[in-house]
């Protein structure tokens, strides 16, 4: 099989069964009396969900190289993958939604019906991707995990709380830096957006910290490589997560407003990215046992 076909394929799985999750969750919120938010208005579902296909083929793609980095069994890699993206993409954004945002799902019911929606969703998308990854037994990946706290308790304390302290600072500066470009929506209360206060803002990207924690600690614990490969891979992983899902399926924000943020995004995640790398990445010794690790 060409080198390329089989995580071509393997992405390709990932992106239909995501669709089949997010009609088991669309069942699972019809049972729980939680209906669908409300579209902004002038779209239309037709549209919004062929945009949602194409961004869910985006978010596979960008999954893949951070997938091929981890070494453990099938079913870890699985659940770490299903976790990053289920906490990064969707619980994040129902955080960041109910303060920037009026229309439906940034309501209470709104952002249930996300949560629910697309847990399975994210379950299955994981299902195939898990397979770019490579089994590892577990005396080594607990050698592994040990030498991730090697530095002491107090010492992982303090990254973690570094950690933690970084999204919020990384993001204020790289939000700052494009607020004169796309300040008038928020302002104005266009497109069904609005500008919160610091008073929302601060602990909602404490919040959004913590959640960014639990989504990358499990892809952190089962990566090797070293730590530039895994900042590679983690980067543009958070990128599309954070930012080119959500902003490619808003097909109706005008692209003074997409690109901004975009742009924004991008800078914020491959340097939070880096931090985590810095923090808490593979060491490039981990690199050298890679290639004696059996393929799933």
């Amino acid at each position: 099989m060409p080198k390329l076909l089989r995580p071509l394929l393997l992405v390709l799985a990932g992106a239909a069964l995501f669709q089949i999750g997010m009609g088991l969750g669309d069942a699972l919120a019809k049972a729980f009396g939680i209906g669908v938010p409300a579209l902004p208005a002038g779209v239309t579902a037709e549209k919004l969900m062929l945009w949602m296909m194409l961004s869910v083929l985006l978010l596979a793609a960008a999954l893949a190289p951070l997938a091929a980095g981890l070494r453990a069994s099938w079913a870890f890699r699985a659940a770490a993958l299903a976790l990053f993206v289920y906490a990064a993409t969707f619980v994040n954004n129902a955080l960041e939604a109910r303060i920037f945002m009026t229309s439906g799902v940034a309501a209470d019911a709104g952002v249930a019906f996300t949560l629910v929606v697309y847990l399975p969703a994210s379950a299955l998308l994981a299902i195939p991707l898990a397979f770019l990854g490579r089994s590892e037994d577990g005396d080594r990946l607990g050698a592994r995990a040990a030498l991730l706290v090697a530095r002491g308790a107090r010492s992982l304390g303090v990254r973690l709380a570094g950690a933690w302290a970084a999204f919020p600072a990384i993001y204020l500066v790289c939000g700052l830096a494009v607020q004169p470009f796309i300040e008038r929506w928020y302002r104005e209360g266009l497109l069904e957006m609005k500008q919160p206060g610091w008073s929302e803002i601060l602990p909602t990207l404490a919040a959004r910290s913590l959640v960014f924690l639990v989504a990358c600690g499990p892809v952190i614990a089962l990566s090797t490589g070293g730590r530039r490969r895994f900042w590679a891979g983690l980067g543009p992983a958070l990128f599309v997560a954070v930012g080119g899902f959500h902003m490619l399926q808003a097909y109706w924000l005008p692209a003074a407003l997409r690109g901004p943020h975009l742009l924004e995004l991008l800078v914020s995640m491959l340097a939070y990215a880096a931090v985590l790398a810095l923090l808490f990445g593979p060491s490039p010794t981990a690199a050298s046992t890679e290639g004696s690790a059996p393929a799933a």
